[in-house]
Protein backbone atom coordinates (compact mmCIF):
# COMPACT_ATOMS: atom_id res chain seq x y z
CA UNK A 1 0.00 0.00 0.00
CA UNK A 2 1.55 3.42 -1.14
CA UNK A 3 0.57 6.89 0.54
CA UNK A 4 -1.44 8.88 -1.80
CA UNK A 5 -2.56 12.22 -0.69
CA UNK A 6 -3.91 14.16 2.78
CA UNK A 7 -7.70 14.03 2.67
CA UNK A 8 -8.94 16.50 5.49
CA UNK A 9 -7.28 17.68 9.00
CA UNK A 10 -10.00 18.28 11.13
CA UNK A 11 -9.30 20.71 14.58
CA UNK A 12 -12.43 19.64 16.83
CA UNK A 13 -14.41 18.54 13.57
CA UNK A 14 -13.79 21.82 12.25
CA UNK A 15 -12.18 21.81 8.78
CA UNK A 16 -7.80 23.40 9.20
CA UNK A 17 -6.70 24.79 6.05
CA UNK A 18 -4.46 23.44 4.28
CA UNK A 19 -1.86 27.08 4.19
CA UNK A 20 -1.56 26.39 8.05
CA UNK A 21 0.30 22.68 7.74
CA UNK A 22 2.78 21.36 5.65
CA UNK A 23 3.40 18.23 4.42
CA UNK A 24 7.15 16.27 4.77
CA UNK A 25 8.23 13.31 2.92
CA UNK A 26 10.74 10.88 3.27
CA UNK A 27 11.72 8.17 0.11
CA UNK A 28 14.31 6.82 2.18
CA UNK A 29 14.24 3.23 2.99
CA UNK A 30 11.66 1.52 5.23
CA UNK A 31 14.49 0.12 7.26
CA UNK A 32 15.32 3.86 8.19
CA UNK A 33 12.55 5.75 8.12
CA UNK A 34 11.74 5.63 11.31
CA UNK A 35 14.47 6.37 13.17
CA UNK A 36 14.62 9.42 10.73
CA UNK A 37 11.16 10.62 11.61
CA UNK A 38 11.67 10.44 15.21
CA UNK A 39 15.22 12.31 15.24
CA UNK A 40 13.58 15.23 12.79
CA UNK A 41 10.72 15.63 14.85
CA UNK A 42 13.55 15.90 18.13
CA UNK A 43 15.25 18.09 16.63
CA UNK A 44 12.79 20.06 14.43
CA UNK A 45 15.11 19.59 11.55
CA UNK A 46 13.57 18.04 8.98
CA UNK A 47 15.12 18.44 5.49
CA UNK A 48 18.31 17.35 7.93
CA UNK A 49 16.79 13.74 8.47
CA UNK A 50 15.98 13.01 4.88
CA UNK A 51 12.45 14.96 4.77
CA UNK A 52 11.17 17.17 2.06
CA UNK A 53 8.12 19.48 1.76
CA UNK A 54 8.26 18.63 -1.82
CA UNK A 55 5.64 16.40 -3.18
CA UNK A 56 7.56 13.66 -5.11
CA UNK A 57 6.08 12.73 -8.46
CA UNK A 58 6.57 9.13 -7.19
CA UNK A 59 4.35 8.53 -4.69
CA UNK A 60 5.36 4.93 -4.50
CA UNK A 61 8.75 5.48 -2.95
CA UNK A 62 6.91 7.72 0.11
CA UNK A 63 7.94 5.66 3.39
CA UNK A 64 7.25 8.22 5.79
CA UNK A 65 5.28 11.80 6.18
CA UNK A 66 5.03 14.40 8.70
CA UNK A 67 2.74 17.12 8.78
CA UNK A 68 3.86 20.32 10.81
CA UNK A 69 1.11 22.42 12.00
CA UNK A 70 1.98 26.41 12.52
CA UNK A 71 1.00 28.37 16.04
CA UNK A 72 -2.48 29.22 14.95
CA UNK A 73 -3.78 25.21 14.86
CA UNK A 74 -3.98 25.00 18.79
CA UNK A 75 -5.73 21.49 20.66
CA UNK A 76 -8.17 22.69 23.21
CA UNK A 77 -8.86 20.44 25.95
CA UNK A 78 -11.39 17.77 25.69
CA UNK A 79 -10.89 18.05 21.71
CA UNK A 80 -8.93 16.31 18.61
CA UNK A 81 -7.30 16.79 15.95
CA UNK A 82 -7.83 14.21 13.14
CA UNK A 83 -5.86 13.67 9.79
CA UNK A 84 -7.75 11.39 7.25
CA UNK A 85 -4.83 10.34 4.59
CA UNK A 86 -5.61 7.82 1.56
CA UNK A 87 -3.52 5.10 0.34
CA UNK A 88 -3.29 3.22 -3.12
CA UNK A 89 -3.16 -0.45 -3.35
CA UNK A 90 -1.22 -1.42 -6.90
CA UNK A 91 -3.43 -2.70 -9.90
CA UNK A 92 -1.92 -6.57 -9.76
CA UNK A 93 -3.63 -8.57 -12.51
CA UNK A 94 -1.40 -11.50 -12.07
CA UNK A 95 -2.80 -14.06 -9.64
CA UNK A 96 0.54 -15.80 -9.33
CA UNK A 97 2.69 -12.31 -8.51
CA UNK A 98 0.28 -11.44 -6.11
CA UNK A 99 -0.12 -14.26 -4.08
CA UNK A 100 3.56 -14.75 -4.10
CA UNK A 101 4.56 -11.31 -3.68
CA UNK A 102 1.45 -9.09 -1.99
CA UNK A 103 -0.99 -11.53 -0.52
CA UNK A 104 -0.71 -11.60 3.36
CA UNK A 105 1.93 -9.85 3.78
CA UNK A 106 0.52 -7.38 6.28
CA UNK A 107 1.10 -3.28 5.47
CA UNK A 108 2.02 -1.92 9.36
CA UNK A 109 2.06 1.79 10.14
CA UNK A 110 2.58 3.53 13.35
CA UNK A 111 2.00 7.00 14.34
CA UNK A 112 3.53 9.45 16.49
CA UNK A 113 2.06 12.70 17.92
CA UNK A 114 4.56 15.39 18.84
CA UNK A 115 4.64 18.77 20.73
CA UNK A 116 8.19 20.43 20.59
CA UNK A 117 8.19 21.97 23.12
CA UNK A 118 7.32 19.04 25.10
CA UNK A 119 9.69 16.49 23.93
CA UNK A 120 9.16 13.59 24.12
CA UNK A 121 6.34 11.69 21.06
CA UNK A 122 2.97 9.88 21.89
CA UNK A 123 2.93 7.09 19.88
CA UNK A 124 -0.07 5.00 18.62
CA UNK A 125 -0.58 1.36 18.21
CA UNK A 126 0.42 -0.61 15.30
CA UNK A 127 -2.00 -0.26 12.70
CA UNK A 128 -2.05 -3.34 10.13
CA UNK A 129 -3.61 -3.78 7.03
CA UNK A 130 -3.36 -7.49 5.45
CA UNK A 131 -4.34 -7.68 1.36
CA UNK A 132 -6.00 -11.03 0.60
CA UNK A 133 -8.36 -11.66 -2.15
CA UNK A 134 -11.50 -12.37 -1.09
CA UNK A 135 -13.12 -12.55 3.20
CA UNK A 136 -13.76 -16.50 4.06
CA UNK A 137 -16.31 -17.80 6.50
CA UNK A 138 -16.66 -20.69 9.10
CA UNK A 139 -19.97 -22.47 9.12
CA UNK A 140 -20.44 -25.92 11.10
CA UNK A 141 -23.01 -28.14 12.78
CA UNK A 142 -24.53 -29.41 16.23
CA UNK A 143 -25.36 -32.62 15.90
CA UNK A 144 -26.60 -35.40 17.50
CA UNK A 145 -23.70 -38.47 17.70
CA UNK A 146 -26.72 -41.27 17.99
CA UNK A 147 -23.55 -43.85 17.66
CA UNK A 148 -21.34 -42.34 20.42
CA UNK A 149 -18.25 -42.63 17.93
CA UNK A 150 -17.82 -39.25 17.18
CA UNK A 151 -18.19 -39.78 13.24
CA UNK A 152 -21.40 -38.12 11.39
CA UNK A 153 -23.52 -40.51 8.84
CA UNK A 154 -22.92 -44.09 10.35
CA UNK A 155 -26.41 -44.75 11.77
CA UNK A 156 -30.18 -44.06 11.27
CA UNK A 157 -31.39 -41.14 11.21
CA UNK A 158 -34.53 -40.25 13.08
CA UNK A 159 -35.81 -36.31 12.77
CA UNK A 160 -33.72 -35.69 16.34
CA UNK A 161 -36.09 -31.95 16.65
CA UNK A 162 -38.74 -33.86 17.38
CA UNK A 163 -37.55 -34.76 20.58
CA UNK A 164 -37.57 -32.35 23.96
CA UNK A 165 -34.32 -33.28 25.25
CA UNK A 166 -32.94 -31.82 21.71
CA UNK A 167 -35.29 -29.50 21.20
CA UNK A 168 -33.64 -27.69 24.92
CA UNK A 169 -30.22 -28.41 23.67
CA UNK A 170 -31.33 -26.69 20.88
CA UNK A 171 -32.20 -23.76 22.61
CA UNK A 172 -29.81 -23.54 24.87
CA UNK A 173 -26.63 -23.74 22.49
CA UNK A 174 -25.26 -20.31 20.99
CA UNK A 175 -21.89 -20.08 19.32
CA UNK A 176 -19.41 -17.16 19.11
CA UNK A 177 -15.76 -17.11 17.31
CA UNK A 178 -12.99 -14.96 18.84
CA UNK A 179 -10.28 -12.91 16.59
CA UNK A 180 -6.99 -14.42 18.16
CA UNK A 181 -4.98 -12.52 16.52
CA UNK A 182 -2.60 -9.77 18.28
CA UNK A 183 -4.19 -7.02 16.69
CA UNK A 184 -7.89 -8.97 17.34
CA UNK A 185 -9.11 -9.62 20.50
CA UNK A 186 -12.64 -9.25 20.10
CA UNK A 187 -15.65 -11.81 20.03
CA UNK A 188 -17.96 -11.99 17.50
CA UNK A 189 -21.72 -13.13 17.99
CA UNK A 190 -22.74 -12.45 14.77
CA UNK A 191 -24.02 -16.13 13.97
CA UNK A 192 -25.67 -16.01 10.76
CA UNK A 193 -26.55 -19.81 10.67
CA UNK A 194 -29.95 -21.53 10.71
CA UNK A 195 -31.55 -21.84 14.13
CA UNK A 196 -33.47 -24.91 13.12
CA UNK A 197 -32.62 -28.61 11.78
CA UNK A 198 -30.02 -27.93 8.99
CA UNK A 199 -30.14 -31.16 6.57
CA UNK A 200 -32.76 -33.63 7.92
CA UNK A 201 -29.65 -36.30 9.40
CA UNK A 202 -27.65 -36.29 12.53
CA UNK A 203 -27.24 -31.96 12.83
CA UNK A 204 -29.53 -29.88 14.29
CA UNK A 205 -28.26 -26.55 14.18
CA UNK A 206 -25.95 -24.70 11.95
CA UNK A 207 -23.83 -21.76 12.79
CA UNK A 208 -22.37 -19.15 10.26
CA UNK A 209 -19.60 -16.93 10.76
CA UNK A 210 -19.04 -14.52 7.82
CA UNK A 211 -16.25 -11.75 6.71
CA UNK A 212 -13.07 -13.40 8.17
CA UNK A 213 -9.43 -13.51 7.08
CA UNK A 214 -8.04 -16.13 5.26
CA UNK A 215 -4.26 -17.29 5.92
CA UNK A 216 -1.88 -19.35 4.52
CA UNK A 217 1.13 -20.99 5.27
CA UNK A 218 4.62 -19.39 4.88
CA UNK A 219 6.26 -19.90 1.80
CA UNK A 220 8.35 -23.22 2.12
CA UNK A 221 6.13 -24.33 5.00
CA UNK A 222 4.03 -27.28 4.65
CA UNK A 223 0.13 -26.99 5.70
CA UNK A 224 0.68 -29.90 8.17
CA UNK A 225 3.81 -28.39 9.41
CA UNK A 226 2.03 -24.97 10.74
CA UNK A 227 0.89 -27.86 13.69
CA UNK A 228 3.32 -27.93 16.34
CA UNK A 229 2.84 -31.06 19.28
CA UNK A 230 1.25 -30.00 22.30
CA UNK A 231 1.61 -32.63 25.08
CA UNK A 232 -0.57 -35.34 23.44
CA UNK A 233 -1.84 -34.00 20.57
CA UNK A 234 -1.35 -30.64 17.80
CA UNK A 235 -2.12 -27.12 17.57
CA UNK A 236 -1.93 -24.16 15.16
CA UNK A 237 1.76 -22.15 15.77
CA UNK A 238 0.44 -18.45 13.70
CA UNK A 239 4.42 -17.75 13.79
CA UNK A 240 4.44 -20.64 10.47
CA UNK A 241 1.48 -18.63 8.72
CA UNK A 242 2.37 -15.81 6.29
CA UNK A 243 2.04 -11.84 7.73
CA UNK A 244 3.44 -10.44 10.87
CA UNK A 245 -0.09 -11.07 12.78
CA UNK A 246 -1.67 -13.59 10.39
CA UNK A 247 -5.76 -13.95 11.04
CA UNK A 248 -6.75 -17.44 13.12
CA UNK A 249 -10.10 -17.70 15.07
CA UNK A 250 -11.11 -19.79 17.78
CA UNK A 251 -15.01 -21.13 18.10
CA UNK A 252 -16.49 -21.44 21.07
CA UNK A 253 -20.13 -22.56 21.85
CA UNK A 254 -21.98 -21.58 24.91
CA UNK A 255 -24.94 -23.55 26.87
CA UNK A 256 -27.28 -21.36 28.68
CA UNK A 257 -31.20 -21.41 30.07
CA UNK A 258 -32.91 -19.68 27.35
CA UNK A 259 -37.03 -18.46 26.78
CA UNK A 260 -38.61 -21.52 25.49
CA UNK A 261 -36.92 -24.11 27.28
CA UNK A 262 -38.92 -26.78 29.38
CA UNK A 263 -35.60 -28.16 31.34
CA UNK A 264 -32.57 -26.30 32.83
CA UNK A 265 -28.95 -26.91 31.04
CA UNK A 266 -28.05 -28.28 34.78
CA UNK A 267 -30.56 -30.72 33.93
CA UNK A 268 -29.61 -31.35 30.06
CA UNK A 269 -26.05 -31.87 31.40
CA UNK A 270 -27.15 -35.20 33.59
CA UNK A 271 -27.86 -37.03 30.02
CA UNK A 272 -25.33 -34.91 27.63
CA UNK A 273 -21.74 -35.48 26.66
CA UNK A 274 -19.73 -34.19 23.80
CA UNK A 275 -18.27 -36.48 21.59
CA UNK A 276 -15.02 -38.21 21.00
CA UNK A 277 -12.71 -35.31 20.08
CA UNK A 278 -11.14 -35.72 16.32
CA UNK A 279 -8.10 -36.54 16.05
CA UNK A 280 -7.30 -34.16 13.82
CA UNK A 281 -9.47 -31.79 15.67
CA UNK A 282 -7.29 -29.08 15.49
CA UNK A 283 -6.99 -28.92 12.02
CA UNK A 284 -8.33 -26.61 9.12
CA UNK A 285 -10.16 -27.99 5.92
CA UNK A 286 -7.68 -27.92 3.18
CA UNK A 287 -9.65 -28.60 -0.21
CA UNK A 288 -6.63 -29.31 -1.99
CA UNK A 289 -6.41 -33.02 0.45
CA UNK A 290 -7.48 -36.00 -0.86
CA UNK A 291 -10.42 -37.23 1.41
CA UNK A 292 -9.79 -34.67 4.16
CA UNK A 293 -13.66 -34.07 5.10
CA UNK A 294 -14.59 -38.11 5.24
CA UNK A 295 -11.30 -39.37 6.60
CA UNK A 296 -11.51 -41.32 9.33
CA UNK A 297 -8.67 -39.67 11.00
CA UNK A 298 -10.54 -36.81 11.53
CA UNK A 299 -13.56 -37.15 13.55
CA UNK A 300 -16.20 -34.78 13.63
CA UNK A 301 -16.58 -33.44 16.84
CA UNK A 302 -13.89 -30.07 17.42
CA UNK A 303 -15.09 -28.65 20.64
CA UNK A 304 -13.91 -29.78 24.22
CA UNK A 305 -14.85 -28.07 27.70
CA UNK A 306 -12.68 -24.35 27.80
CA UNK A 307 -12.02 -24.97 31.19
CA UNK A 308 -8.98 -27.38 32.03
CA UNK A 309 -8.87 -31.29 32.81
CA UNK A 310 -11.28 -33.56 31.92
CA UNK A 311 -13.10 -33.47 28.86
CA UNK A 312 -16.01 -35.63 30.40
CA UNK A 313 -19.69 -33.73 30.80
CA UNK A 314 -21.13 -36.00 33.09
CA UNK A 315 -20.75 -35.54 36.46
CA UNK A 316 -19.44 -31.90 35.78
CA UNK A 317 -20.92 -28.47 35.43
CA UNK A 318 -19.28 -27.52 32.08
CA UNK A 319 -20.97 -25.11 30.19
CA UNK A 320 -18.60 -23.30 27.43
CA UNK A 321 -16.62 -25.04 25.31
CA UNK A 322 -14.12 -24.19 22.78
CA UNK A 323 -11.94 -24.70 19.61
CA UNK A 324 -8.12 -25.12 19.26
CA UNK A 325 -6.54 -22.00 17.44
CA UNK A 326 -7.71 -22.69 13.31
CA UNK A 327 -6.73 -20.85 10.67
CA UNK A 328 -9.09 -20.54 7.33
CA UNK A 329 -7.04 -21.18 4.08
CA UNK A 330 -7.41 -18.72 1.08
CA UNK A 331 -8.24 -21.18 -1.06
CA UNK A 332 -11.11 -22.18 0.90
CA UNK A 333 -13.88 -20.14 0.36
CA UNK A 334 -16.24 -21.31 3.38
CA UNK A 335 -14.45 -23.82 5.71
CA UNK A 336 -16.88 -26.36 7.12
CA UNK A 337 -14.50 -28.56 9.64
CA UNK A 338 -15.61 -27.51 12.90
CA UNK A 339 -18.55 -29.67 14.48
CA UNK A 340 -19.76 -29.70 18.10
CA UNK A 341 -20.99 -33.43 18.75
CA UNK A 342 -23.66 -34.48 21.69
CA UNK A 343 -24.19 -37.93 22.60
CA UNK A 344 -27.57 -38.76 24.80
CA UNK A 345 -27.63 -41.17 28.01
CA UNK A 346 -30.14 -42.24 30.21
CA UNK A 347 -30.02 -44.51 33.56
CA UNK A 348 -31.49 -47.96 34.25
CA UNK A 349 -33.12 -49.08 37.32
CA UNK A 350 -33.96 -52.55 37.90
CA UNK A 351 -35.81 -53.54 41.18
CA UNK A 352 -36.16 -57.03 41.74
CA UNK A 353 -38.76 -58.54 44.44
CA UNK A 354 -39.95 -61.55 45.95
CA UNK A 355 -43.63 -62.47 45.73
CA UNK A 356 -46.47 -63.03 47.78
CA UNK A 357 -48.86 -61.13 49.90
CA UNK A 358 -45.79 -58.64 51.16
CA UNK A 359 -43.07 -58.64 48.42
CA UNK A 360 -39.30 -57.74 49.89
CA UNK A 361 -36.20 -56.45 48.20
CA UNK A 362 -34.08 -59.60 47.07
CA UNK A 363 -30.53 -59.09 47.56
CA UNK A 364 -27.76 -60.49 45.24
CA UNK A 365 -30.10 -61.11 42.00
CA UNK A 366 -27.74 -61.09 39.03
CA UNK A 367 -28.48 -59.58 35.78
CA UNK A 368 -26.18 -58.97 32.80
CA UNK A 369 -26.52 -56.45 29.85
CA UNK A 370 -26.06 -56.82 26.18
CA UNK A 371 -26.40 -54.23 23.34
CA UNK A 372 -26.84 -51.91 22.12
CA UNK A 373 -29.07 -52.59 19.34
CA UNK A 374 -30.51 -50.47 16.76
CA UNK A 375 -34.14 -48.62 18.02
CA UNK A 376 -37.02 -50.96 16.67
CA UNK A 377 -39.18 -48.09 15.92
CA UNK A 378 -36.75 -47.08 13.25
CA UNK A 379 -37.97 -47.96 9.43
CA UNK A 380 -35.80 -50.68 8.56
CA UNK A 381 -34.81 -52.01 12.12
CA UNK A 382 -35.92 -55.51 13.01
CA UNK A 383 -38.64 -55.68 16.08
CA UNK A 384 -36.09 -57.18 18.33
CA UNK A 385 -32.35 -58.13 18.24
CA UNK A 386 -31.39 -60.93 20.39
CA UNK A 387 -29.01 -60.91 22.93
CA UNK A 388 -25.60 -62.21 21.42
CA UNK A 389 -22.15 -61.98 22.33
CA UNK A 390 -20.34 -60.40 24.98
CA UNK A 391 -22.15 -59.02 28.02
CA UNK A 392 -21.82 -55.08 28.71
CA UNK A 393 -18.79 -54.51 30.99
CA UNK A 394 -19.52 -51.87 33.94
CA UNK A 395 -17.72 -50.09 37.03
CA UNK A 396 -19.42 -49.96 39.79
CA UNK A 397 -20.29 -52.73 43.12
CA UNK A 398 -23.61 -52.82 45.74
CA UNK A 399 -26.15 -51.90 42.95
CA UNK A 400 -24.55 -48.64 41.44
CA UNK A 401 -23.00 -49.19 38.05
CA UNK A 402 -21.87 -47.13 35.15
CA UNK A 403 -21.64 -48.30 31.98
CA UNK A 404 -17.77 -48.04 31.44
CA UNK A 405 -15.99 -49.53 28.23
CA UNK A 406 -12.93 -50.87 30.57
CA UNK A 407 -14.55 -51.74 33.25
CA UNK A 408 -14.56 -55.06 34.81
CA UNK A 409 -18.12 -55.78 35.78
CA UNK A 410 -20.14 -57.82 33.49
CA UNK A 411 -22.59 -59.70 36.24
CA UNK A 412 -24.55 -56.78 38.14
CA UNK A 413 -26.15 -57.68 41.29
CA UNK A 414 -28.95 -56.11 43.42
CA UNK A 415 -28.42 -54.07 46.33
CA UNK A 416 -30.14 -54.96 49.84
CA UNK A 417 -33.12 -52.44 48.61
CA UNK A 418 -33.45 -54.58 45.88
CA UNK A 419 -32.29 -52.08 43.31
CA UNK A 420 -29.98 -52.36 40.46
CA UNK A 421 -29.11 -48.95 39.12
CA UNK A 422 -26.85 -48.09 36.00
CA UNK A 423 -26.20 -44.98 34.31
CA UNK A 424 -24.22 -44.20 30.91
CA UNK A 425 -26.73 -46.17 27.95
CA UNK A 426 -26.98 -45.05 25.01
CA UNK A 427 -30.08 -42.89 24.86
CA UNK A 428 -31.11 -43.76 21.44
CA UNK A 429 -30.23 -47.88 21.30
CA UNK A 430 -32.22 -50.74 22.94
Amino acid sequence: MNYDDIITVQNNKVDVDPSKYTVYYYTGSTQTAQASLLNAMGDGNFTGQGFSATKPQDLTQVTAIIVEFNMDVKLAPNTSLLLTYNTKVENIEDDTEFFENYAFENDTNQFYFHYRQYGDSLVSNKVTVTLTDRPVEIQGDLWIDEDQDGVQGSTNHRDYSEYKVVQNLIKAMGFSIYDNRDAGGFTSNNDTGAMSQWNGAESVKHFRFEGLGAATPKIGVADTDVYVADGATYKLDPELLRGDDPYNYILNAQLADNPGMDMSVADLLSIIDISPLGVGHYMSDNPDAADFKTSGNFLDNNFYPASAGSRMLRASTATNFTTSPFYIRYSNNVDQSKDIGVMYYRDLEITKVSTGVNPIPLEGVEFEIYGPFEDSTLDGVDDHTPASGNALTFSGTDGSYALDPNGKVTTLKTGKDGKITVTGLNWWKE
